[in-house]
């Protein structure tokens, strides 16, 4: 009888931890920028855990009225001290707190047939100390084997980046955005 009772137990244990873990992989994060300054153009991110600490993170952009929508998919491997990013099968360095503490410029690819074609470089600016947290903020240019490209979506901007979270902060011309939950820190945001 006592052998039922723990083996009842056992699988009860073991089917419990199986549909948590099932949730945990199915677990989808909305990331919300909030316009500061143009309230007509939205930016906001699906962020969906795929295995392990593996996510693809679909980002769409387009007008607050949902119409004119793109999206770009990404897929992500994260840390709490550095990112890296699947791109056509290859794990490429994406931003790190070791990059940035060494000063190191860091490229995006964009386009699927040529690394060269189009990609973002990044360029560490500084590191923010804000209330305990730490932000890193990074001039990012749109390029091409050629240099650089004014014409891909937007000019020179400027990104913080929460190794936790991911972007918080972007701003491009007279555009600035704000992860919901971050706008208390925009007074900090300054360089």
């Amino acid at each position: 009888m006592k052998l039922t009772r723990l083996t009842a137990l056992f699988i009860c244990v073991l089917l419990n931890k199986m549909l948590i873990a099932q949730y945990s992989l199915k677990k989808t994060d909305t990331l919300r920028f909030k316009s500061i300054g143009s309230p007509r153009d939205t930016l906001y991110q699906i962020r969906q855990k795929i295995k392990g600490n593996i996510y693809k993170q679909v980002t769409y952009y387009g007008l607050s009225d949902n119409s004119n929508i793109s999206t770009a998919t990404d897929t992500f491997i994260i840390s709490k001290t550095g990112w890296k990013k699947l791109y056509n099968n290859d794990t490429l360095p994406f931003l790190s707190v070791k990059e940035f503490a060494a000063n190191r410029k860091v490229n995006e690819y964009l386009s699927a047939e040529s690394k060269e074609a189009f990609y973002y470089e990044y360029e560490p600016v500084k590191k923010i100390n804000i209330q305990k947290k730490e932000l890193y903020l990074y001039r990012v240019k749109p390029m091409s084997g050629k240099g650089i490209v004014e014409g891909l979506g937007d000019d020179v901007r400027y990104v913080i980046f929460d190794f936790s979270i991911g972007e918080i902060y972007r701003s491009s011309y007279q555009i600035k955005k704000v992860l919901a939950g971050y706008e208390k820190y925009v007074p900090y945001f300054k360089w």
